[in-house]
């Protein structure tokens, strides 16, 4: 059984239109509410500002299996967002793709059991400024990706994973000028987390709680490439692998830590290029665990700790 309330993927373009046709200065917003099996629905609002996909008084939701959901919204000020349950994907195997265009847009998206989320701020010839996304995703075998771009200075983006089970993947591309922050935290087994930044005062922060296995073990990694930057991953429990990579380009001043905690296995590993770097590593509990640090330029410190 299916039921689609008030806009289906036709009559929420349809609506956009007409409201741009009138020249409307009041935002749009989308009432889904999907039940059953193989579902889909796409959302087009390219215009206006402050539009709105799922609020607390009007939900997107998807309450079956292998639901797929389309969004673009071109603009400013829009948004995606689940709070007060807004935005629900409740089945499994379901999907998402998300493409913001536009200043100081946010999504904010929760999924559970095998599913997919995707979520674009800023395309090649649209940036976006500003961007705020959130993807939480409860489960096992999930996958989350959030990619910004922007090219204005002194902007921020800021991109957040929280994942809860075992086997998921988390990506954060942020290809900006500067100031841009990073968070995944993953908690469970055989996760894998990757961040990657592209700009000047970037912060990444990654933390997973839960131990790998010989087959399958927790991975992180953070790459960076600008100055000033900071990059943070904190692993706990055995057979975890984090690494971060940090190149500048003719400043100083990046700063890595890696903190690995009862850590049976472990591997870690830090590369920096450039001047005045300054890299750590702890591993406490540490048997048959490994740490590597090798750094290019001058001024550059190391501090490891296996205790």
């Amino acid at each position: 059984m299916k039921k689609l309330h008030l806009l289906s993927a036709v009559s929420a373009l349809a609506l956009s239109m007409a409201a741009s046709a009138a020249f409307a200065v009041t935002p749009n917003s989308v009432y889904i509410d999907q039940t059953g099996t193989g579902d889909s629905a796409s959302v087009d609002q390219s215009g206006g500002t402050g539009n709105t996909v799922g609020t607390s008084g009007a939900h997107v939701v998807q309450s079956g299996t292998n639901d797929m959901l389309n969004v673009t919204q071109a603009g400013n000020n829009n948004t995606v967002q689940t709070s007060g349950g807004a935005f629900t994907q409740a089945g499994n195997n379901d999907g998402l793709t998300l493409t913001q265009t536009g200043n100081g847009n946010s999504a904010d998206v929760a999924q559970d059991h095998d599913d997919t989320a995707t979520v674009t701020q800023g395309v090649s010839g649209h940036l976006s400024n500003n961007a705020v996304a959130t993807i939480t995703q409860s489960g096992s075998t999930e996958s989350a990706t959030i990619i910004q771009e922007n090219n204005t200075a002194g902007t921020a983006d800021h991109a957040t994973i929280h994942q809860s089970g075992a086997g998921h993947t988390a990506e954060i591309d942020q290809l900006g000028l500067s100031n841009d922050v990073a968070t995944i935290t993953q908690s469970a087994v055989s996760n894998y987390g990757k961040v990657v930044q592209n700009g000047s005062n970037e912060l990444a922060t990654i933390s997973q709680t839960g131990s790998g296995n010989n087959n399958f073990p927790a991975v992180v990694g953070i790459t960076q490439s600008g100055d000033n930057n900071e990059a943070h991953l904190t692993q706990s429990s055995n057979l975890n692998v984090g690494t971060i990579s940090q190149t500048n380009t003719g400043g100083a001043l990046n700063l890595a830590s890696i903190s690995q905690s009862v850590s049976d296995g472990n591997n870690a590993s830090i590369t920096q290029n450039g001047f005045n770097d300054n890299a750590s590593i702890t591993q406490s509990g540490a048997s048959a665990s490994t740490a590597a640090v090798t750094q290019t330029g001058s001024g550059m410190s190391i501090t490891i700790n296996q205790h």
